[in-house]
Formats: C-alpha cells, structure tokens, sequence
C-alpha cells in the first residue's frame, strides 16, 4: 500500500478507485485487485463530496459487490461453456449466488496463507450420519468450535457429494498448527499424508500446501478449492438437480477462527485513461474497468494510481 496512508483513514468524500490488498504471512500486504468507476461510488463510511450527494457505507459495500459480479460475469463462468446459453431463471440466480460465495471463500483464502493443510474429512456411517447435513454440521461445529478455542484452529471447509449423490464430505483448509497430526507414512505425488488423531467422526487425510513456483501458499490453495467448489456447475443449464448441488445444505461453505480479511485503499483516478474494457454495472448506472495482479498491466497501473509511492 502507499508510504504515509492508512486504509479506510481519512475519508473526507466518496472515490471512485478501490485497490484491494490481502494481508501475508510477514505482515505486509499484497496489491491484487483494481477497480476504477467512472462514478464516485465508494466509501467506508458516510461521505459527501456536496450537500447533495453523498455515499453511505452499506450502498458502498453494496456497489463493491455489484462491481465484483460485473466483472465475474463478463468472465467465463467457471466450469460452463461460454457458448451455452444460461436461460432458466434459477441456474442464473444460483450461478449469481455461487459467484458471490466463491468470491467471499477466495478472499478469506487469500488473506490467510497461515491456512497450510488442504484436508478432506470422510464420515463414518457408523459414528455420523453421511447424509443428514444438520446434523452433521452440529456435530463438526462443535468440534471445530472446540479447536478454535483450545488450539487456535482457522479453517475453511467446503461440502462435497460423493458418487453415490446423497453421502457427504468435506475439503478444506486449515492451519497445521491447530490440529493434532501425525505421519500416515504414505505419500501422494511425493506429499507426505497426514491424519488428524482425534477427529472422532470418520477418516482425515491432510497434505501440506505448497507452490514451488514461488512459494505463495494462497494462490495455490485457492486453486484445490476451487477445484471443489466449480464442479457442480458442469451441464447446469436447465438441470435443477445442478443448481441445487450448488449448495449443500443451504450453505456453500464452513470457516472459523480468527481469520483475516482483505485491507482497502481508496483514492481518486481518471477513468478516461485507464485502458481497459468498460464493464456495466447493473442498478447502478455506471460503468467500472477492474483488473487484478495476475494481468500484466497491473503494475504499472498500480504505480500511476498511487504516484509511483508503491512499496516493495
């Protein structure tokens, strides 16, 4: 972020450029994400550029995630053939819906890369129900909660069908250290395999997570996720069975524990220079151009955003 500012400091009017940052391991942030509105749209708290026009918190944060989902929109659905026409009402509001939920789940990822342990959880009908999702989650809430308090436990945990449609699982990540785990002494792809001693529900594998590339933990994480979570949007147009696979139990996802989120910054930019597609965003009447870290141009936008104040 910029030498001398603060995030969500000294909001005097609404501006029309957000950056997000995701908190690292050291402390420092990470620049990921760039939206620049052609209107004054965002803020973190009441603020007036005239006594006639000002932008409150909640129709901010509100336009913050329309912008998102404009963006994901313009996008290939992930898991969907950009040339099938998603026609039936209820695939559009559950894709809609599943957007808005990934997105959430890749911003907590992102924010912490403490979360090292990918981890599946497999049921044993004999000590759980694998089909009854309530009361399922009763039981594994009350043993996260339990970790949280005792051990410091942070997770994210993802619900998955298996073949046979009804019986459940789970994927998801966690911190190595807020769980109890010893060496399984086998190994997949040359990863050690790790059981958690004393889940009380079933059977645990636990693979630690890295990237050889450069060693960002969350880039590579948010991928084994995402894996999971973009499956169910296969062949979804016209299929409810498909739609409704979108979200077991009426949730996409668990998380706990004392997770960070993603910092802002918020400052003033010419929407006319920035040369990239204008995308519309719908109930607000305006129009956004959004780029993230993983495009080459971002860099240099980020530099002339902030000045040439970028820190290393």
């Amino acid at each position: 972020m910029p030498t001398g500012q603060k995030i969500l400091q000294n909001l005097a009017h609404p501006y029309n450029t957000r950056i997000k940052y995701y908190p690292l391991k050291d402390g420092t942030l990470r620049p990921y994400q760039i939206i620049v509105s052609r209107s004054s749209m965002f803020s973190d708290k009441e603020a007036c550029s005239s006594p006639g026009f000002c932008v409150d918190r909640e129709k901010a944060k509100a336009f913050s995630t329309a912008a998102e989902a404009a963006a994901e929109a313009a996008a290939e659905a992930p898991g969907v053939s950009p040339e099938l026409p998603i026609t039936d009402w209820q695939a559009q509001n559950a894709i809609r819906n599943y957007r808005a939920a990934h997105r959430r789940l890749y911003d907590k990822i992102q924010s912490n890369p403490q979360l090292n342990l990918f981890v599946t959880m497999t049921l044993d009908q004999d000590k759980i129900s694998r089909t009854n999702y309530d009361e399922i989650v009763k039981h594994l809430s009350t043993w996260l909660d339990n970790r949280v308090r005792r051990d410091g436990l942070q997770y994210v945990l993802v619900p998955e069908y298996h073949k046979d449609g009804v019986s459940i699982h789970w994927h998801g990540l966690m911190n190595d250290n807020g769980l109890h785990i010893e060496n399984s002494h086998h190994k997949d792809h040359g990863k050690t395999i790790y059981n958690i001693t004393d889940f009380p529900y079933g059977f645990t594998t636990a693979k630690r997570v890295t990237n050889p590339k450069n060693g960002n933990y969350s880039d590579a994480i948010s991928k084994y996720v995402h894996k999971y979570m973009t499956k169910a949007l296969k062949n979804i147009d016209g299929n409810p069975e498909a739609v409704e696979a979108l979200k077991i139990g009426g949730r996409y996802y668990l998380s706990g524990g004392r997770l960070n989120t993603p910092e802002y910054f918020y400052t003033n930019f010419d929407y006319q220079s920035v040369n990239l597609p204008a995308l519309k965003v719908d109930g607000y009447g305006t129009e956004i151009k959004i780029i993230t870290a993983d495009d080459l141009t971002f860099s240099s936008l980020l530099n002339d955003i902030l000045g040439g104040n970028v820190e290393s």
